[in-house]
């Protein structure tokens, strides 16, 4: 039987659309099918945009919206409400067919509380939440001009209404968007007294003014304003608005990151300071300039502005004076859309950090059915990463890809972060790229006092005869002065390798932070995230011809790796033949590799040699390997040599379509990792959680 997750809101603004949002993301690590439904939409024409989102982010839909509003209210005036819910009823019923939750996001209820039947469209709206059998979410407004007596009158306003007079399955509340001075007597008074009264609080999530601004877009369509220059940095988000009347010397003042500024399209002085603002480190990111009154700048200013290199803000241009285009800008409701990285991130952190999704779910009776995936697997790395975040140094601090990745990073709590690399470029190519750098710590290796880090460094190397001056001279690579950070506990682990070779990233990290004990060589491994299932591929990345010594570390070391991640290891010494049906100096080397592996760890599973599709397919395992306990359920392969690894990796992962993550290197004292240099944004971001994983579990292990 489907459930049924009816989510309605007290009064509109509350950001109700978010939180079906994050839910739907929620569930969907939860439950193989999950279906969203918006019966009630509002507006005459063209798509409704909270479909059109949910739809964009893989959301199975063909259509989730029945009705518009007005509809609704022609229905009301003819006293035709029967057959609008018999329709509504229709379509619902389609989309839930095989699905195992169905959230609906209904409309508000701030119609409902003066009357007695199905009379007003609040009222349709919780009718609806009736004939569909389903349980009801309400989302409070807890928003700045809210006090907590406010919020405990309204959500019992709210609960008398929909359980006294409408008779509604009402599982609790979440109340969204609380200030932050205000959030922990919401949290503490508010919650107790809303249990007292029977309702059940599943979340108190801080305001986020980020969800609540517009993107530059946004204000284009509003005003319905001409696009003068800009249209690929319209994705802006204009954090707070300013109207520059002042001499701009004055007007800097009230600059702050992410300001759209409004102005007479004659003033050609703040024109021209907004243009160069970009140009300097000591100025924020601007979101954009409006340009009111139908004055377009003078054409010398404007050939002057066109030619400053790094300008990287939307200019319009609206015929509207200057009162006019602000009043219009603040009637704008912005909307989650669907290349919103940095607001969708957003959403899921807060659903993730401030709703109790397991008690809300309990209370649903909803059962986890879903296979664990791939993304599950990825997410779930993410989340440990976030339940205790370390400290992640990035050597390669100017590079665009993991400049948008150290963004996400932040904003998700996964890592606290350093940029290693000059400060002004490092600054200027984020500015350049649109990237918020807020709470990222930019280092210039080359600036820095290095005194303690050359003289710890020439201790470590001066059995091979380095000098000081040597010494001091590497330490001011970044990625040498990256590892001494990790070596002396200023930073927990270290992620490099999208413009530099393997070796440049791992030599450091012999030299310094070194193998754990008893490991004879440090190795790699990729997670090979499939269709149905995650596994480890190593050595892809380090050890060109290992001995058999050497294998048998690799997969030890692999099997610990795993084991840390939550995967059963089953290990697989691959070669070109399976048991005895061959000989030769290769197949033995595995032979003797699994040998050692047996001796070492009786415990593990492990079969070798063995082929790959031995390996990995249960009906080929059992003909070829019939008494075999881990053919066909392998989760760790070990390839005989770098070769045969590397060509396997890149194989599965272009022509299968499986999420590569690495290589993540194994058996260093503390974690290091390398990147491919073809790696994306995605990549980084996950290997950065790894780090950070592989990080906690160091501490774990020295406490």
């Amino acid at each position: 039987m489907t459930n049924v997750l009816f989510v309605t809101a007290d009064e509109p603004g509350s950001g109700k659309t978010a939180i079906c949002l994050g839910l739907m993301y929620s569930l969907g690590k939860m439950v193989g099918r999950v279906a969203y439904f918006k019966p009630i939409v509002r507006g005459d024409h063209g798509a409704d945009p909270d479909v059109e989102l949910l739809r964009s982010l893989g959301t199975e839909m063909e259509r989730t919206s029945v009705v518009r509003m007005e509809e609704v209210r022609e229905a009301l005036a003819k006293g035709e409400v029967e057959g609008l819910l018999n329709e509504v009823e229709e379509e619902f019923a389609r989309v839930a067919r095989e699905q195992d939750v169905v959230v609906v996001e209904g409309t508000d209820l701030v119609e409902a509380f003066s009357v007695t039947d199905v009379s007003t469209v609040s009222d349709i709206n919780i009718h609806l939440a009736e004939r569909l059998g389903a349980r009801v979410l309400l989302v409070l407004d807890g928003g700045p001009q809210k006090s907590p007596d406010d919020i405990i009158t309204d959500a019992k306003m709210s609960q008398n209404y929909l359980c006294n007079r409408r008779h509604c399955d009402l599982l609790g509340v979440i109340i969204n968007k609380v200030d932050r001075d205000k959030y922990d007597d919401v949290n503490t008074r508010v919650r107790r007294e809303l249990r007292k009264a029977g309702l059940e609080t599943f979340g108190v999530v801080p305001q986020a003014p980020l969800l609540g601004k517009p993107r530059m877009d946004e204000v284009a369509e509003a005003l319905g304003a001409k696009v003068l220059y800009g249209e690929e940095h319209l994705s802006n988000i204009a954090m707070h608005t300013i109207v520059a009347a002042m001499h701009v010397r004055n007007m800097l003042s009230y600059v702050d990151e992410g300001t759209l500024i409004i102005v007479p399209g004659d003033r050609d002085d703040i024109l021209l300071a907004a243009a160069c603002a970009p140009l300097s480190k000591n100025s924020p990111s601007l979101a954009g300039l409006v340009l009111t009154g139908g004055l377009y700048p003078h054409e010398n200013v404007w050939k002057l502005v066109e030619g400053i290199p790094g300008m990287r803000i939307p200019v319009l241009l609206v015929e509207e004076d200057t009162y006019t285009t602000v009043s219009r800008i603040n009637e704008i409701r912005p909307a989650v859309r669907p290349d919103d990285e940095r607001k969708l991130s957003l959403i899921k952190d807060l659903v993730d950090r401030y709703i109790d999704e397991r008690r809300l779910y309990e209370a649903m009776r909803i059962r986890r059915t879903r296979k664990v995936t791939a993304q599950d697997f990825l997410n779930r790395i993410v989340e440990q990463a976030t339940s205790d975040k370390k400290h992640i140094v990035f050597p390669e601090g100017d590079e665009p890809r993991t400049l948008r990745a150290v963004e996400r990073i932040v904003a998700r709590g996964v890592a606290d972060v350093t940029l290693l690399g000059e400060e002004e470029r490092v600054y200027e190519r984020a500015r350049e790229l649109g990237v918020n750098l807020n709470g990222v710590e930019v280092i210039d290796p080359g600036k820095a006092e290095l005194e303690e880090f050359t003289r710890t460094f020439y201790e470590l190397r001066k059995h091979k005869g380095l000098t000081v001056e040597q010494a001091k001279d590497y330490v001011m690579d970044p990625i040498y002065y990256g590892t001494m950070m990790v070596y002396m506990g200023r930073a927990d682990g270290l992620v490099s390798g999208a413009v530099h070779p393997t070796a440049h990233t791992i030599r450091p990290a012999l030299q310094i932070i070194k193998a754990k004990p008893g490991i004879s060589v440090v190795s790699s491994v990729f997670f090979m995230c499939l269709q149905d299932r995650v596994v480890l591929f190593g050595d892809c990345a380090i050890v060109p011809d290992p001995t058999a010594e050497q294998l048998a570390d690799i997969a030890l070391t692999s099997a610990q790796t795993a084991l840390a991640f939550g995967i059963e290891p089953y290990v697989a010494m691959l070669s070109y033949a399976t048991g005895s049906s061959a000989e030769g100096g290769s197949v033995e080397k595995v032979r003797r590799a699994t040998e050692l592996v047996r001796e070492r760890n009786p415990d593990l599973p492990v079969e070798g040699p063995i082929q790959f599709d031995a390996a990995y397919d249960r009906e080929v395992a059992r003909i070829k390997l019939p008494e075999s306990q881990i053919a066909g359920k392998t989760t760790v392969f070990i390839f005989p040599d770098l070769d045969s690894g590397n060509i396997a990796y890149k194989a599965v992962q272009r022509s299968a379509g499986a999420i590569a993550v690495g290589p993540i290197l194994q058996g260093l004292k503390k974690p290091v990792n390398d990147l491919s240099r073809g790696c994306s944004v995605e990549d980084i971001f996950y290997v950065t959680a790894i780090t950070v994983v592989q990080a906690q579990e160091v501490e774990s292990n020295t406490t």
